[in-house]
Parts: C-alpha cells; sequence; structure tokens
C-alpha cells in the first residue's frame, strides 16, 4: 500500500492487523510530512486480500492518527450483491392440480448464505398451497441434501431458512411434493422466480416446466 501526502508518495513499511477487530494500523512512510490541512490517501490494493462484507448495504470506514485520535467516518460505502444466476426449475409430475416435486437450481453471487438467511421461491399464479397457513412442514424441504428448519408462505412465495451457512455457489432447492404445493390448474408453460436475503433481486427461471392436461380415463 502506499501513502501520499502534498503529491508526495511513499511506500508503507508496516501495516498491521489488530487481533480480533477489523482495524489496520499503518506507519506512515519515511518522507512523508502532513502538515495541517493537508490531503492524504491512502491505497490499499487488492492484493492484500481485503473483503468486502458478506451481507449487501452500506458501510463505512473510520480513520484516525496518532495525532489526530478523534475517529473521522468515510462517505457511505455502499456493498451489493453480484445476483442470483442460472435459475432452472424440474417438477414432476406435470400434471395439472397435481401435488409436485420441484428441485430448484441457481448460483449466489460472491456473498455467501449464512445459516439462517433466506432463500425465497416465488411460484406462478394458479400455483395452490396446503391449507396450513404461513407455516409449513420443513420436512418437506432441503438445500442441498439438506433439511431446512423453517419455511413460511406469504402468496405465492416460500420463504426458506438456510439450514447452515453455504459455501459454495451453486444451490439447490429439493421441495417433496408431500409439502403440498400443486401444479396450476390450467396446463401450460410456467416459470418461477428465485432471490435471497443477500442477493434480493428476484431472477426468473432461464427454463419452463411444461404443466398437461390430466388424461382421459
Amino acid at each position: 500500500s502506499t501513502v501520499t501526502v502534498g503529491g508526495f508518495t511513499g511506500y508503507v513499511t508496516g501495516v498491521y492487523l489488530v487481533p480480533s477487530t477489523t482495524r489496520l494500523e499503518i506507519d506512515v512512510p519515511a518522507g512523508v510530512i502532513a502538515g495541517a490541512l493537508t490531503p492524504v490517501s491512502v491505497q490499499i490494493g487488492s492484493a492484500y486480500g481485503l473483503h468486502n462484507p458478506l451481507t449487501a448495504g452500506t458501510g463505512y470506514v473510520t480513520v484516525w492518527t496518532t495525532t489526530d485520535m478523534t475517529p473521522a467516518q468515510s462517505n457511505p460505502l455502499t456493498y451489493t450483491g453480484g445476483g442470483i444466476t442460472s435459475v432452472s426449475v424440474y417438477a414432476s409430475p406435470l400434471t395439472a392440480g397435481t401435488p409436485a416435486n420441484y428441485s430448484v437450481s441457481f448460483y449466489m453471487s460472491s456473498i455467501n448464505l449464512l445459516a439462517g438467511d433466506t432463500i425465497s421461491v416465488q411460484f406462478p399464479s394458479g400455483t395452490t398451497f396446503p391449507a396450513s397457513g404461513s407455516y409449513l412442514n420443513p420436512a418437506y424441504v432441503q438445500v442441498n441434501g439438506i433439511n431446512t428448519t423453517w419455511v413460511t408462505r406469504t402468496l405465492n412465495t416460500l420463504q426458506i431458512t438456510a439450514p447452515a451457512t453455504l459455501t459454495v455457489t451453486s444451490v439447490t432447492v429439493s421441495i417433496f411434493a408431500a409439502l403440498g404445493i400443486s401444479n396450476p390448474s390450467t396446463p401450460g408453460s410456467y416459470r418461477l422466480a428465485v432471490f435471497t436475503s443477500r442477493d434480493p433481486t428476484a431472477v426468473t427461471s432461464a427454463n419452463t416446466y411444461d404443466i398437461t392436461g390430466s388424461s382421459i380415463s
């Protein structure tokens, strides 16, 4: 990293991370002298391995020196998720009005989901849900093969609690027919959408699941 004062740039010889904090202490290079009201610029390159917060939102950088010990706060920094990509859905059976198994896969942004975060699946209009209120049985929903602990519904959207921290970018949500979610009663091609508590923009599935009418008997 470098420190620039009044047009003079010097390379830092010492950078220290204070244990159990997010605070860096930076030694001012020899030859850099900052007088009163002199602009100071500190450049920290990506090679140092500092990462943005895992949580999307607004943050600040706070700075002080050994001679100016009153902390000063930066302008707000807005951290965003990179967005969900490659959403796909598979449903079985594809019979209209029938309870179905749904497998929903997607890739997360670089912001990982932590245990307790939520994945939301928006089903298309016409989908029917069990008449058990907003709370649904989590035994019939898995995230990457692990049973979730909490599933709720608001209108056509399921909110699924991540059962563990997801350190991989590929996520598959398995919703079993025993949960009682049924295909729309009208045959046609349908898509659903996904968003998470860290990637809050809903992304529609690239493919459709094509619901057929029941066979004549």
